[in-house]
């Protein structure tokens, strides 16, 4: 005799909570078991491999996609890996030269010698770092109008501020912004590093030479279709991107 479906509802009711009990303490299992993973995987890592240090981790001999610090990452200990990838190289390479001063770009061009020269690196008095490419001029004309672009959104904002801290910061912006304006130019001192091409050995010497500040090798002498790069201006003393901006 079958049986009727009264008899088989309780059943099913009872099953369906069980069921979602089931559900949830796999998952449950499952979401601890990850967090742990990861919590392990982070106390095991090694702190010079930290990805707040290095912009990308090429691998030796591939293209180059990036060179330089992150910002916020211990320039001393930063220094120190580098110097060691330095003195491990052994083919030409792509390499960021970070001057310990603000040069014109004729005397940058003289700090790295016959080496030849991929893009400058620089930074005017109130704006923060930026690639130059190689035409200075045309540089300083984007920053300037950059810059004032900048400081109109300020100045449209500094009306509607109610916040006495957030209005003094908007007008110590549209201070800055209209110095850096002012004082922008492509024949004064600017550059704080040259990206360069050049021998293993040349690097090395150049790493020794006065007014370099690190010699900071990349994978290879090949450029990636887009390569970002990084220096350390002068005013970074302990951590890479502090101050954000070059004093004024």
């Amino acid at each position: 005799m079958a049986d009727s479906p009264d008899d088989q509802r309780p059943a099913s009711t009872t099953a369906t909570p069980n069921r979602r009990r089931t559900v949830i303490v796999v998952v449950v299992a499952v979401i601890g078991a990850l967090a742990l993973s990861a919590l392990v995987a982070y106390v095991r890592r090694p702190q010079h491999e930290s990805p707040q240090e290095f912009l990308k981790a090429d691998k030796v001999g591939d293209p180059v996609r990036s060179i330089g610090p992150l910002k916020g990452a211990d320039l001393k200990k930063y220094a120190s890996s580098r110097k060691k990838a330095l003195a491990d190289s052994r083919e030409p390479r792509v390499a960021v030269v970070s001057l310990d001063r603000y040069t014109t770009d004729r005397e940058a061009r003289s700090a790295v010698g016959n080496s030849e020269v991929i893009v400058f690196l620089a930074a005017t008095p109130g704006g923060g770092p930026s690639v130059a490419g190689r035409d200075l001029k045309a540089w300083a004309d984007r920053e300037r109008d950059a810059a004032r672009e900048e400081r109109e959104g300020f100045k449209s904002q500094i009306p509607t501020v109610d916040d006495p801290v957030t209005r003094r910061q908007f007008e110590a912006d549209v201070q800055r912004l209209t110095a850096l304006i002012d004082r922008v130019t492509p024949t004064g001192p600017v550059v704080f590093a040259v990206v360069i091409r050049a021998p293993a050995d040349r690097l090395k010497e150049l790493a020794k030479s006065p007014g370099v500040r690190l010699v900071d090798v990349g994978s290879s002498d090949k450029l990636s279709e887009r390569p970002t790069y990084a220096g350390i201006r002068p005013e970074e003393t302990s951590k890479a991107g502090d101050p954000e901006t070059r004093p004024i």
